[in-house]
């Protein structure tokens, strides 16, 4: 994908067969987007010993247009009637250089549908917000060979903080060795 500068399966497979060859593998069940994190996750740990490195993370919206016959497995995002799916991501960068070192974990997911109890009154575990724990932990792992280790949020005011147990609200360093 990143070779070719497409996620097209056409363009990505180069021909028919390349097509229908990329199409099975992204099919397949043993392929999921936590498996594809880890694997990049692990060329990102290398990239990150020794460094002083700045682990940044957020949460985007993918929206597909699209018809109702049509979503297969996406979910609301936004506001309005936008389908798609959610992503949420940590990158590496070096401190010292700007330069990308790779991505540390995160999670992609869809909503199915609006939930009707109010955001203060879920659980932690039952929120979107979680994912912003849950890709900190990822990130303990991966960044293990880091020198040292900045946690950067980019959190929007509009939402809801998670409290004082996310790593990525606050500023402190750890010591990666």
């Amino acid at each position: 994908m990143s070779s070719r500068k497409t996620v097209c399966l056409r363009r990505l497979g180069g021909d028919r067969k390349g097509e229908l060859q990329a199409g099975r593998f992204f099919a397949s069940p043993k392929v999921t987007a936590a498996k594809l994190v880890a694997g990049w996750s692990d060329l990102t740990g290398a990239a990150c010993a020794g460094r002083h490195v700045l682990a940044i993370q957020d949460r985007s919206e993918v929206k597909f247009p699209t018809t109702a016959q049509r979503r297969r497995g996406l979910g609301p995002v936004g506001k309005g009637n936008a389908f798609g799916v959610l992503v949420h991501a940590m990158i590496a960068v070096d401190a010292a250089s700007g330069s990308c070192l790779g991505l540390v974990g995160g999670d992609v997911w869809s909503r199915d549908g609006v939930n009707p109890i109010p955001h203060r009154q879920r659980p932690l575990a039952e929120r979107e917000s979680v994912h912003w724990l849950d890709t900190a932990e990822q990130a303990k792992q991966v960044l293990k060979p880091a020198e040292m280790v900045r946690w950067s949020p980019t959190v929007r005011r509009t939402s809801t903080p998670v409290g004082h147990r996310c790593p990525t609200q606050t500023s402190t360093c750890w010591a990666g060795r």
